[in-house]
């Protein structure tokens, strides 16, 4: 958390956007298998690669007489937060959207080949800032309620201190870097039972320029026996943030106004491009507070009563630029 808050004041101090690689390119690969998901080719077996903004994800599908199987990555525009059969939702995130309201985002199925637990980046000039993370709904809806191979994480009692957790290592200039990015996915090990959660929104994942190689991450539960971990292996991210080579930020004189700041009760969003903007509100640890869509010299009012007193981000994009803003309520 201090690492996450550090970073983001860090960036927010100089006048800068990022490149971002999310994965809305990739709907035609979708519409082409007539579903709200792409995991491989139904019943062809072998390796698959799909590539976004100059990272690629590899995929693999299995075929059996029991039907097909897959690991490593899938594309997914799925909307269901609720179901848990594998065969036709086990793509799903569980906020039942890309993040920041985006339709398709990646979702990751751990394998045992470390080639498919890996993301690559083609743009080496480019450093590596960051992505969104989030449960899968049936990882979610396992640690919540337990299932027949699972545990519900915390117990019978609430007092279990369970957590789930990717630990993300990679490589800089063909060099693997000695430093490790762990995130929590769910953390019940507080003494203070109200303080357990299990993520359900997407969150902020800080790389910190760390890789330009590659990523590669492994999981780990708390709920594993003597073959593994018991808690199902999948998680979706979205929009990877890359370090730009050059900057084109809003001016925010002429482009746009976010005022009072700070704010009590309401904060004011101004729209004064000659394009739509979106708006995502961010707390420190990434997670999503609000979001809208602004039409061109329009604003809107958002009510902040309810807001937790602290430090919040505001990230303004354009079909060509962004800028991140921080505010204090």
């Amino acid at each position: 958390m201090k690492k996450l808050i550090f970073f983001l004041l860090a960036f927010l101090s100089i006048k800068a956007t990022n490149a971002q690689g999310n994965f809305e390119n990739l709907t035609t690969k979708l519409d082409s298998t007539g579903k709200d998901y792409f995991k491989g080719y139904a019943g062809i077996a072998g390796f698959n690669t799909f590539s976004t903004f100059g990272a690629t994800f590899v995929n693999r599908n299995d075929t059996s007489a029991f039907g097909d199987s897959w690991s490593g990555w899938a594309i997914s525009r799925l909307k269901d937060s609720i179901s848990i059969a594998y065969d036709t939702n086990d793509c799903a995130a569980i906020p039942a959207t890309g993040y920041g309201g985006s339709s398709v985002y990646a979702t990751a199925y751990l394998s045992y080949l470390p080639e498919e637990n890996k993301i690559r980046f083609q743009n080496v000039q480019l450093g590596v800032m960051g992505f969104f993370i989030t449960n899968s709904t049936i990882a979610y809806r396992s640690m919540q309620n337990g299932d027949m191979f699972a545990k519900k994480f915390g117990g019978v009692s609430g007092n279990d201190p369970d957590f789930f957790r990717i630990i993300i290592k990679g490589w800089n200039n063909g060099v693997m870097v000695p430093d490790s990015i762990v995130h929590y996915l769910a953390d019940f090990r507080d003494s203070n039972n109200a303080n357990d959660y299990i993520v359900k929104d997407w969150q902020y994942v800080n790389l910190g320029n760390k890789f330009n190689d590659s990523i590669i991450y492994r999981l780990e539960s708390s709920d594993t026996n003597a073959w593994g971990m018991n808690t199902p292996s999948f998680f979706c991210i979205d929009n990877i943030l890359y370090q730009p080579e050059s900057v084109s930020a809003f001016n925010t004189q002429t482009d746009i106004q976010i005022y009072p700041n700070p704010c009590i009760d309401e904060l004011v969003l101004n729209n004064k491009s000659p394009e739509s903007l979106t708006f995502t509100i961010l707390q420190l640890d990434g997670k999503l507070v609000t979001h809208a869509t602004i039409p061109s010299m329009q604003l809107q009012h958002l009510d902040t009563k309810t807001w937790g007193a602290g430090i919040y981000i505001v990230h303004v994009k354009s079909s060509t630029r962004e800028y991140y803003y921080k505010i204090v309520k």
